[in-house]
Order: structure tokens, then C-alpha cells, then sequence
């Protein structure tokens, strides 16, 4: 899998959205910006109160949000791994995940590609792909995950994996 890219420079010229690269098992996955709320301290979960398939819950404004965890390979796991230390809220859908790290997408240019339908799964939340150029004018690709992909990814896995 190719996802440990780091180029550098922040400038997204096709749909003018800025990327952030979210590092889970030591992979590396691009998410828009605008999908991210806010990151707050793993030491705020309360892995008590869980709804399926969660890891726990964060509080925030007043509002109990299920926070969940991926493998690297993007798989739903039941408990979070001891090198996590990020809960990023995504924006809209109240869901937060666990992460490795955080960063900003440093590209000169990124190109997103869509997955052709026929490609897509509601088994997993990757629904493009990032053609990236850092300042070295060496391209690579990357994974995108968005957080209504997330979403729809983790309501399909509670449908089909708790009946």
C-alpha cells in the first residue's frame, strides 16, 4: 500500500480544498479540511459508554459523540491501540475517530480522482484517490477518505456485521 507520502507546499488547485493527512498504524490517509471539526485529547474518551462498534464516546458541547478506531488497514477495531494519541471530531456527521497524527497535506498540486462506481465498497470509507506533486515535481498517490464515506462506511459494517 502507497500512502507514506510526504510531499511539500500547500496549494490544491482542482477543487481549491486543502488536505490534512491523518497517520493510523503508520499509513498515511488524506481528508479534506472542511471534514474536520476539531482534534481533542485521547485522555477525554470515555471508553465506558460505547455504542456499537465504538471505542467510547467524547463529550462535547454537551453532546456525547461515538468516537471509533481503524486499523491501518481501515478496519473497525473494538478497542483503541496504545499509539494513539489524537481524537479528531469530524465536521456534520458527529463522529470522531482515533489517529496516530495529524497533519497539514504539504503539495504543491493535487489532482483528486474519484473511484469509478464499479471500484467503490460499503466495506470500506475510500471513495478517491489524491494524485499529489511536491516541490521535487515527483508525483505519487494517495487515499482519500471523507467523513460522509466514514460514516456510511461504519453504518454499513454495524448493518452487516451485528445481524
Amino acid at each position: 500500500m502507497m500512502t507514506n507520502v510526504e510531499p511539500k507546499n500547500i496549494l490544491c488547485k482542482d477543487r481549491e480544498t486543502n488536505l490534512m493527512v491523518i497517520t493510523i498504524d503508520n499509513n498515511c490517509y488524506y481528508i479534506p479540511q472542511k471534514d474536520i471539526f476539531s482534534f481533542e485529547s485521547v485522555q477525554d474518551l470515555d471508553v465506558e459508554e460505547k455504542l456499537t462498534n465504538s471505542v467510547g464516546r467524547i463529550s462535547i458541547v454537551k453532546e456525547k459523540i461515538p468516537v471509533y478506531c481503524f486499523s491501518g488497514d481501515l478496519e473497525l477495531l473494538d478497542r483503541p491501540t496504545d499509539n494513539i494519541k489524537i481524537c479528531v471530531l469530524l465536521n456534520k456527521i458527529n463522529i470522531a475517530l482515533l489517529c496516530d497524527d495529524i497533519r497539514v497535506a504539504n503539495v504543491i498540486n493535487i489532482k483528486i480522482v474519484e473511484m469509478a462506481e464499479c471500484m467503490k465498497s460499503n466495506n470500506s470509507p475510500v471513495d478517491s484517490f489524491c494524485l499529489l506533486e511536491g516541490d521535487n515535481s515527483i508525483a505519487s498517490l494517495g487515499i482519500l477518505i471523507r467523513s460522509l464515506s466514514i460514516k456510511n462506511y461504519i453504518n454499513n459494517y454495524k448493518k452487516y456485521n451485528n445481524s
